[in-house]
């Protein structure tokens, strides 16, 4: 639009004391959001680790490992839901209403079937600090597979609770060990035998329980952070909707 055009452009112009509350209440709205922000994205699982605690590798309270499913794009877009690398990222416990979909055959539905409690550590990353990322499965409301950037560990839940290994691989030691124990050169990688050989504390159980409800409980806040920022997006939408004469 040429600057001559902004001329014929008209807005709404209600008195200067409605502007200035309308400025008000909007700055405030925004204040909730931009605070809310912060504690999302500030916020890390964290545990403090006791020196007493026994070490033991990855590999002896490991069931079961295994790389995931090989996928070309044309296979995307339908069948079964699928998880990627990037879906690691987002959160502790992957978001499974946000996975996209893939086709699969019933011997790959077989093979790369998740569980619930199931871990996934990305074991290609282009940058070296996302090699080893992990999260976990919650809930499993449908079939569910995973792709071949992404190793999935299955442990022995009655020594060790899962959560609490999703929970300790965000801590800076697990992720210095995690990234001194992979390979780089295109890409950072890691391989089973890698991540297996890993030492990790191993509290008793008792400690692992009270380490995953109290992480549970500052999640459930930060979500409700999440909820908040979209409420008053809304009330700031609905505002400016207002002003136009419009509702949303």
């Amino acid at each position: 639009m040429q600057i001559s055009g902004f001329y014929g452009f008209e807005i709404p112009l209600p008195p200067l004391e409605v502007q200035n509350g309308i400025v008000e209440e909007i700055e405030q709205y925004q204040k909730v959001i931009d605070g809310a922000k912060q504690v999302i994205s500030n916020y890390r699982p964290t545990i403090s680790i006791n020196p007493d605690w026994e070490i033991v590798k990855l590999g002896d309270i490991c069931l079961k490992v295994n790389n995931g499913v090989f996928k070309k794009r044309e296979e995307f877009g339908r069948g079964v839901k699928l998880i990627n690398v990037s879906d690691l990222y987002k959160s502790l416990a992957i978001d499974t209403n946000s996975l996209e979909r893939v086709d699969v055959t019933e011997k790959e539905l077989q093979l790369y079937s998740v569980e619930k409690d199931d871990l996934f550590f990305c074991r290609s990353s282009l940058k070296k600090e996302g090699i080893g990322w992990c999260a976990y499965i919650d809930k499993l409301e449908e079939p569910i597979v995973f792709e071949c950037h992404l190793m999935r560990v299955q442990v022995n839940k009655s020594i060790i609770n899962p959560r609490y290994l999703a929970i300790y691989w965000q801590h800076p030691i697990a992720r210095e060990n995690l990234i001194e124990n992979s390979r780089s050169a295109t890409m950072t990688t890691m391989n089973q035998n890698d991540l297996l050989r890993i030492e990790i504390p191993r509290p008793p159980l008792e400690i692992q329980n009270a380490i995953v409800e109290e992480i549970e409980k500052e999640r459930a806040a930060v979500e409700a952070c999440k909820q908040l920022v979209a409420q008053f997006e809304t009330k700031i939408k609905t505002k400016i909707a207002k002003i136009w004469g419009e509702e949303l």
